[in-house]
């Protein structure tokens, strides 16, 4: 009877394991992108989650290709672009936005959460920056209805006042203040 007994709980875990694996994998976010990923709190944004946080300061697509294939069967969220701002110009954009789909797809995630290329207001920016990275966030807001596995977070105009990035959400131009942080939050939340 102990053996019986014995193999049945065997059994029983084999068959429970792969549903715990599964949702401790849909219960961890991967958060990858640049500064303004690394500057956000998520453990205080998610507390239900776990949360993995890859950003880097000053990444740009160069840095999420170096990712490819490390994500498999993962739930990502990315926010990342506004180091590629002078990709964005006309010029320049179609190229860029094929390579950036290319570097999402290529990170092999069963989800991905993917935000909208934010506004910013710096010093040294191109005149046109804002038009540029509203156009190229519209081609890559197509572009992602062509993956399923993709939802798109167009949370761009949440950053503007008055047609210009507004600063209450920002520390200098370009970082978020805790407002900033706030829209993003909400905005992953409830596409969760």
């Amino acid at each position: 009877m102990t053996r019986l007994l014995k193999s049945f709980f065997i059994a029983l875990i084999a068959l429970i394991a792969p549903s715990c694996e599964d949702k401790d994998a849909d219960a961890t976010l991967d958060f990858i992108g640049d500064s303004l990923v690394a500057g956000w709190d998520l453990p205080a944004y998610f507390p239900s989650r776990i949360v993995q946080n890859y950003g880097k300061n000053g990444a740009t697509i160069d840095y999420l290709e170096q990712y490819a294939g490390s994500f498999a069967g993962r739930i990502v969220v990315i926010e990342i672009g506004t180091n590629d701002c002078r990709q964005m110009a006309p010029q320049y954009v179609d190229t860029y936005s094929r390579r950036y789909m290319e570097a999402v797809i290529g990170l092999g995630a069963k989800k991905v959460y993917l935000f909208s290329v934010l506004p910013r207001d710096l010093v040294n920016d191109l005149p046109d920056v804002n038009s540029y990275i509203s156009t190229f966030n519209e081609i890559i807001k197509q572009k992602s209805k062509e993956y399923t596995q993709i939802t798109y977070i167009n949370v761009y105009s949440n950053f503007l006042q008055h047609g210009s990035p507004n600063p209450g959400l920002y520390k200098d131009g370009l970082h978020l203040s805790p407002a900033g942080y706030e829209i993003l939050s909400a905005a992953l939340i409830k596409a969760l």
